[in-house]
């Protein structure tokens, strides 16, 4: 799945997450789904890296 693609499952899961969180009357919803989004590319972008590479970029995972 490209960039593309993931912003527009996004868009769309953060409409219908609105929608829904209008219906039950409470915006507590959108910190949740960002949070969530947050640590999905997190994982996504969590490459393992060798010692030597950590030590050449200056990483501190």
């Amino acid at each position: 799945m490209n960039d593309r693609d993931w912003h527009i499952r996004m868009a769309r899961t953060y409409l219908a997450e609105a929608a829904r969180a209008r219906h039950y009357g409470h915006w507590s919803w959108h910190t949740t789904l960002l949070l969530c989004a947050a640590g999905r590319r997190r994982q996504a972008a969590a490459i393992p890296t060798t010692p030597a590479q950590r030590e050449l970029f200056g990483d501190v995972r």
